[in-house]
């Protein structure tokens, strides 16, 4: 019995340290503390378990870089794939052909503009080829009136007034003779009458004859004198009369004169023509009635001629007005077409740098355009000048006639009182009369003549300044179209810098449709494996808690067994009763432990289907554990023969010793697999805790990725705001370029509305501005 005590008391204390062993490597005491510390109180593991462990997990690093590389290289196959279907698709048959016309349509546009381009480069060179000659070559023409012409125009103007009211004294005058004439005619008339009654009355005395003969004698005298203030009074009449003709002749070829010619020449020929009419005026003598009638006939066929002159060049010159019309008509249609390539040119320098040189250009454009309107507005002050001339002539022709009709009635009235009065004094000195009047009408007829001749040089003159207008006019032509093909050069180098601005914003946009694709994907990606690692994880946990749970069971078996082994109430036969029911229960746990173990290994199979290579090491390490936990149920299994074995000796009471220690040794054996169970438990917990933190640092990782790819995502849309900013200055810049382009075509409208206004000639500026500004 000392002995059966010594043993169980070392049974016991074999059981106490491996309940100890048992509770130390429970779950809770698995768990790691800090940096996966190992639990406290675990055996030391055999060196070439540790070098399995360690070779697995580097084994399982690589395979996962090696998984990682091959997903990558899986995306990128799967992009050109994308790619090729699309370039696929695009070279089927029906979006070649489309693409076939787009091109053969664009080509032939762009052959269009480039010729377009050319010749209006050429007409834009030739412009300025004019704008330059006439920058360098001076104007000869004199514009205006010299201090000299002024002067003399002033003084003419002066002695035109002083003239004129002369002309109202003499008139006034003219009245009060006329009043007097009347008076005097009604007092003759009213002494005839009483000279009648007396002849007939009775002959008185002859104091009374004496008295009528004296009567008859003063009133002869009376009539005398009356006849001589009459006659005096005709004289000055005549007198006035001629002299206001004279002035009215003088004035109206001052008129005439100064509006016809501005030159000095003919100023200075007014001058004199001026000074011998004063001085004709002066010669001349009251009796010039029939040369001065002679003289206005003359000037009447003369003023015919002249209107019928006129006639003939308003003719011209509304040849000229027509040809210019059509030429101007030439002119809106190459503006119209210069107007639409500048909206291109506009609308494609929104993308050119070089906008400095385009700027000089236009300035240098809007001041010739200054220097033509200037010109323009020279050319129109003469064309007033000549056409308020024009109408003076007019109005001049209409009161000559008219003063000629009231001049014939007087002159009728005055011959008739002549006649009567003294017609012999009167033609002797009208014959002397005239012999001076045929002189000075020679004169004033020859100087008239040269003045008409130089009206005719000024005309051909002005024809020939029209002729070279319209040579102007086409040598600006020509430099138009050269400038055009030098813009038509400039748009083709912006055209393919646009382009090639636009294929490289094709190409960031593919870099970021590819950056967002990768971006996507490997957030697909980590979503995945972080889902996948929370389900392992809850599996594991799972499992954890099943083993926990076996091995409390187990616990509570071995306690069962140790309070058995202490008590042994009873017999023998209940004793083994009760050790066969326990090794039943002992076998049910095993054959549990085996469909776990079973199950586990499924469980494993799915991961390494799904996994695939990254799997393949720890599947190894767990077959090399099942191989393990194989022996240890071959070697439970063999322990269990034993206690069969043994049950078949206790049938014998002989054997009671001998199957009792056989129970000690296979408790023991099953302590230490139990224990042996609890360090692989282990180490599969420490291994997936290592593999938890190599996917959390393959996270933190992909995390840091993301964030690269967020910063370059940010980037690209840093530029792309950027670029958005300079489309809107670009926008802003167009817009400005474009009002100037208006600006600069109301010019060109006003420019050619003053030279078709200069060129016609016909009519004044005020009455052709607004047709002129509707037509265009």
């Amino acid at each position: 019995m000392n002995s059966f005590e010594d043993e169980t008391s070392t049974h016991v204390s074999l059981m106490d340290e491996d309940k100890h062993m048992l509770l130390t490597s429970s779950p809770a005491s698995l768990k790691p503390t800090n940096n996966l510390a190992k639990p406290s109180k675990i055996p030391q593991i055999d060196t070439n378990n540790e070098t399995n462990s360690k070779q697995g997990t580097l084994a399982l690093k690589h395979k996962e870089h090696t998984i990682d590389g091959l997903k990558k290289e899986n995306f990128d196959l799967r992009l050109r794939l994308y790619f090729f279907e699309q370039k696929l698709s695009d070279m089927s048959p029906d979006n070649l052909d489309n693409v076939l016309k787009e091109n053969v349509t664009l080509k032939v546009t762009i052959q269009t503009l480039t010729q377009e381009l050319k010749k209006y480069k050429n007409v834009i060179l030739e412009l300025n080829q004019a704008v330059e000659f006439l920058r360098n070559k001076p104007c000869p023409k004199i514009h205006g009136m010299s201090p000299e012409e002024k002067e003399a125009f002033e003084k003419a103007a002066a002695d035109a007034e002083v003239l004129h009211e002369e002309n109202d004294k003499l008139s006034k005058m003219v009245a009060d003779m006329s009043a007097e004439n009347v008076k005097l005619r009604s007092t003759i008339r009213s002494r005839n009458t009483s000279s009648s009654t007396t002849d007939h009355s009775s002959t008185g005395s002859i104091n009374s004859d004496r008295q009528q003969q004296q009567q008859q004698q003063q009133q002869q005298q009376q009539q005398q004198q009356a006849l001589e203030d009459q006659a005096d009074v005709y004289r000055k009449l005549r007198q006035a009369k001629l002299k206001i003709e004279e002035l009215q002749r003088i004035i109206q070829q001052q008129n005439t004169t100064s509006r016809m010619l501005n030159d000095r020449e003919g100023l200075g020929k007014i001058n004199r023509q001026l000074e011998d009419n004063v001085m004709c005026t002066n010669i001349l003598n009251v009796k010039e009635l029939k040369a001065e009638r002679q003289r206005t006939s003359r000037l009447l066929n003369e003023l015919e001629d002249k209107t019928q002159e006129i006639r003939t060049l308003q003719l011209e010159l509304e040849q000229r007005t027509q040809s210019l019309q059509e030429l101007k008509q030439q002119l809106r249609d190459k503006n119209i077409q210069l107007d639409q390539l500048s909206e291109e040119i506009e609308d494609l320098r929104a993308n050119n740098e070089n906008k400095s040189v385009m700027m000089d250009n236009i300035r240098q454009l809007q001041e010739e355009n200054e220097d033509l309107e200037n010109e323009i507005q020279d050319r129109e002050q003469e064309i007033e000048a000549l056409e308020a001339e024009v109408e003076k002539l007019l109005s001049h022709l209409e009161k000559k006639e008219r003063s000629i009709d009231m001049q014939e009635k007087t002159q009728q009235i005055l011959e008739l009182e002549e006649l009567i009065q003294a017609r012999d004094d009167e033609i002797e000195m009208l014959k002397s009369e005239l012999k001076t009047a045929n002189e000075s009408h020679d004169t004033n007829i020859e100087v008239f003549e040269e003045h008409v001749a130089k009206t005719r040089e000024e005309l051909a003159k002005k024809d020939q300044e029209n002729k070279a207008l319209v040579a102007e006019l086409e040598e600006l032509i020509q430099k138009s179209d050269s400038a055009k093909q030098e813009y038509e050069d400039e748009l083709e180098k912006q055209y393919r810098e646009y382009n090639e601005l636009v294929v490289a914003i094709r190409d960031r946009d593919v870099t970021l449709a590819t950056l967002q694709g990768d971006f996507v994907a490997k957030t697909d990606t980590m979503q995945r494996e972080i889902e996948l690692l929370k389900e392992e994880i809850e599996e594991l946990k799972d499992q954890l808690n099943g083993a926990y749970e076996e091995l409390k069971e187990k616990d509570e078996y071995i306690i069962e067994l140790s309070n058995i082994v202490s008590s042994r109430e009873g017999s023998q036969l209940s004793y083994l009763m009760t050790i066969l029911s326990h090794y039943n229960k002992a076998e049910e746990s095993d054959r549990k432990w085996k469909e776990k173990l079973e199950y586990i290994e499924m469980e494993y199979k799915e991961r390494f289907k799904r996994e695939s290579k990254k799997a393949r090491d720890q599947l190894d390490m767990k077959d090399d554990a099942y191989r393990a936990l194989q022996q240890k149920l071959h070697s439970a299994n063999q322990k269990n023969l034993l206690l069969n074995s043994l049950l078949d000796k206790t049938k014998r009471p002989s054997s009671e010793v001998t199957t009792f220690n056989a129970l000690n040794a296979w408790l023991h054996k099953l302590s230490t697999a139990l224990y042996d169970r609890a360090s692989v438990l282990a180490k599969l917990n420490s291994d997936l805790q290592r593999e938890l933190e190599d996917r959390d640092k393959i996270i933190e990782e992909e995390r840091q990725r993301n964030k690269e790819l967020t910063a370059l995502s940010q980037q690209q849309a840093n530029s792309v705001k950027s670029l958005q900013k300079r489309l809107e200055r670009k926008e802003t810049q167009l817009t400005s370029s474009l009002l100037a382009r208006d600006s600069l075509i109301e010019k060109g409208e006003y420019m050619e509305n003053v030279l078709y206004e200069q060129a016609t000639g016909g009519h004044p500026f005020r009455e052709r501005s607004g047709s002129a500004m509707s037509s265009f």
